[in-house]
């Protein structure tokens, strides 16, 4: 079983049961939108002596959670499992998702900005269409524009953030 060395946060219970049963990885879990403080206050310790990599529901509810944790924890990666590979029964979420999709490398590898810049500038469609080709292409999912477009910012500004 390949392990993480890093902490994955993830939303709920299952959430962490399905990672536990693909891999050797320790989880925090924020309890969907309830995160709290407390539990901010312990992803941040974690960043700092494992390093933490987000990997939350591909809906509104996820990315509001993984953009909270973002602006919170600055050094934190990012995992993605695209929306039509979690798609359950009468779900949407990680625990639902197709569990080749999840043990894909590109899946738990954090997205990286070198690699969505480079998607972005070998796609010379219209912008809907890089958003989506892109998405698919990153394994960050598919998103409207405009929550596609935060998605991209929260990976590209760790690299320009003002210092």
């Amino acid at each position: 079983m390949k392990r993480i060395n890093e902490i994955v946060v993830v939303e709920g219970k299952t959430d962490s049961q399905l990672l536990k049963e693909l891999y050797d990885v320790d989880t925090i879990e924020t309890h969907g939108l309830a995160i709290d403080q407390k539990t901010l206050d312990l992803i941040k310790e974690a960043s700092k002596t494992r390093g933490v990599i987000v990997l939350t529901d591909p809906d509104y509810p996820g990315l509001k959670i993984r953009n909270q944790v973002e602006q919170y924890v600055k050094n934190c990666k990012h995992a993605f499992v695209d929306k039509k590979d979690a798609i359950g029964k009468k779900k949407l979420g990680i625990a639902e998702a197709n569990k080749e999709a999840v043990k894909k490398d590109e899946t738990v590898t954090p997205t990286t900005e070198d690699n969505v810049t480079n998607k972005i500038n070998n796609n010379k469609k219209s912008q809907k269409t890089t958003a989506v080709k892109t998405g698919d292409s990153t394994s960050i999912g598919t998103y409207s524009l405009f929550a596609f477009l935060s998605v991209l910012l929260t990976v590209m500004l760790k690299k320009y953030r003002f210092e």
